[in-house]
């Protein structure tokens, strides 16, 4: 146990030749007040105002009390005093160092505002007998309403009765004590007052280290001094969740703190980049994400381009895309490490592909007679008859064209952290609407030539002319092919 006798010896001798164990030369009262430890919506400087209000109202309400601030005390020790007694704040550690400064009795406690309430906690203590003379706890609505009510809650703390605090009146003022007293009751106290070394890591580093709500530092620390007792240590960092530990230092102590990325942090920063590799039955490629917003329940990828091909009709088939993705998160977890998203990509594309058509054709034939002479010699036969002939072929045709193509897509979510996500799942690339190309639906020809022909069908074969009309169906051009793509990638 490291004691601190040589790193009090300036708090003695100031004891000894200034203060006088627990009372005045002048027959006063010695009361310290100790500054108001502050939580829950307030800082540091409206509890030390609030510390003041008290210090205050207790010199004016009884005028044989002679009242030290925090600060008057802390002026009487050395810096590196100072340092070691920074945590002391519990009734025991309190006790000692006030009895050690010549206090006779210490105020101390706590203030907080949990809405528009004030809750003032304020307790007495008796440094000679090392007890607690009265607590009391106080909640207002604001703090004017404090500052009014002020004298009545002090008055209340000290059972003040005609104009004297009861129950400091109820305790005999000891006599003025000898030097050589007050020096060995101040190192009696004085040795009591321990603390111990410790060490402090945190995962990640740079977090902020606070003992007892007192900031003490940037992790990581080693050889921290913090006074024996119950102490709570928390460390904190802007994104992640802070953390606390309840600790009873008893002796040197070794503390690490691994702190979790805060849930707003991982479900709602920015993606800057993302890369995602793929393939479907177009073939192979990938895409490159930029800028992907996100809100708990929204995101929005603001620009997204990739290209797919090589596994179409032809190895050298091919689609680029360019465009952007909004859609929902689904979180799974508290934390905000997993999450599903479902998005819709509207982009812009280019499709270069071989689409195979069927083209249907018509072949109609009027022969005619007689080529030559005179119709009467062919009296009672006919004059003409037409033959129809259909057929149909298949044609492989490249077709570069550009597009409107919806991307519907569901994936898996893995926030490694809020800058590394791993993401898998799958799309439709489908085009919903192209521009047109020249390309004719039908085709209609005409041409007259003079063929020999059976006229009759009694074998006899005849000059006639024929009037040859040919037509050809074209179908009309499809949309590009779908296409299904499973996908990996990660984000940042």
């Amino acid at each position: 146990m490291k004691r601190l006798v040589g790193l009090l010896a300036s708090l003695i001798l100031v004891t000894v030749f200034c203060h006088p164990a627990y009372a005045d030369r002048d027959g006063k009262h010695a009361i310290g007040v100790w500054s108001l430890k502050f939580s829950g919506g307030l800082d540091k400087g409206q509890a030390a105002v609030i510390t003041d209000m008290v210090a205050s109202e207790i010199t004016q309400m009884d005028h044989t009390m002679k009242v030290t601030s925090q600060a008057d005390m802390e002026a009487m020790i050395d810096l590196e005093t100072r340092k070691q007694v920074a945590g002391c704040d519990d009734t025991s550690c309190l006790t000692e160092l006030g009895a050690a400064l010549g206090m006779e009795f210490l105020v101390a406690g706590s203030i907080g505002k949990f809405d528009d309430v004030i809750v003032l906690n304020l307790q007495l203590i008796n440094t000679r007998h090392a007890s607690v003379l009265n607590r009391l706890t106080k909640r207002v609505q604001g703090m004017n309403v404090l500052a009014t009510e002020m004298p009545a809650i002090v008055a209340e703390l000290f059972g003040r009765q005609g104009g004297q605090a009861k129950i400091i009146g109820a305790i005999p003022t000891p006599p003025p004590a000898s030097s050589a007293q007050t020096t060995r009751e101040a190192s009696a106290l004085a040795i009591k007052i321990t603390q111990y070394p410790v060490n402090i890591t945190s995962v990640p580093s740079g977090c902020r280290l606070f003992v007892d709500e007192r900031f003490e530092g940037i992790l990581p620390i080693y050889g921290l001094n913090v006074a024996e007792g119950s102490r709570l240590f928390k460390a904190d960092k802007p994104g992640f969740d802070p953390q606390y530990r309840k600790i009873k230092v008893t002796g040197p102590v070794d503390l690490n703190f691994t702190l979790s990325e805060s849930v707003q942090n991982l479900t709602e920063s920015t993606e800057w980049f993302g890369l995602r590799l793929g393939g479907g039955n177009w073939g192979g490629g990938g895409e490159l994400s930029f800028f992907t917003v996100r809100w708990k329940y929204f995101f929005w990828e603001i620009l997204r381009i990739g290209a797919y091909g090589g596994g179409g009709r032809n190895s050298d088939d091919f689609m680029t895309l360019f465009g952007g993705t909004l859609g929902i998160p689904i979180h799974l977890d508290a934390q905000g490490h997993h999450e599903f998203r479902i998005g819709l990509g509207l982009m812009g594309s280019f499709y270069r592909e071989t689409i195979t058509r069927t083209i249907k054709e018509t072949h109609e034939k009027t022969y005619t007679f007689p080529v030559q002479g005179s119709y009467d010699s062919y009296e009672g036969k006919e004059s003409s008859f037409v033959k129809t002939e259909n057929s149909s072929h298949k044609e492989n045709k490249r077709e570069a064209t550009p597009a409107f193509t919806m991307s519907p897509e569901l994936k898996y979510v893995y926030h490694h952290s809020s800058h590394v996500a791993i993401e898998v799942g799958f799309q439709v690339l489908a085009a919903v609407a192209s521009l047109p190309i020249d390309d004719d639906k039908s085709v209609t020809s005409n041409s007259m030539s003079v063929e020999i022909a059976d006229f009759d069908n009694d074998g006899k074969l005849e000059q006639a002319q024929v009037s040859h009309v040919y037509r050809e169906k074209k179908p009309s051009r499809k949309l590009p092919t779908p296409s299904m793509v499973a996908f990996i990638g990660f984000a940042f």
